[in-house]
């Protein structure tokens, strides 16, 4: 019996693909790119400091579910909140509009 291999994918190529061929799901996309890089951003650090949610929570001054709630996308931060995370954790952002 022959065993079959999982194939692994890029999570960017397969983004740009769904984005491309599905123009309805772009613009919904275009609509949350800032949140959504937030997540991304905020994961990134998380993980290239070895840091838990509850080490993040901590060190921002918020719950862990708080920031499992961010991390997940379901409630959306408002610039406040953000900019506080962002002073906390020593980080800078740049906005190009």
């Amino acid at each position: 019996m022959k065993k079959s291999k999982a194939m692994l994918y890029s999570f960017n190529i397969e983004k740009e693909r769904v984005l491309k061929n599905h123009p309805e799901i772009k613009d919904v996309y275009d609509s949350l790119e800032l949140k959504y890089k937030f997540i991304e951003v905020l994961i990134e650090y998380r993980m290239k400091n070895h840091l838990t949610q509850k080490e993040i929570a901590e060190k921002v001054g918020l719950s862990q579910q708080k920031i499992s709630q961010i991390e997940s996308g379901k409630v959306n931060p408002r610039i406040d909140l953000v900019s506080k995370i962002i002073s906390k954790l020593g980080m800078e952002v740049t906005l190009n509009i």
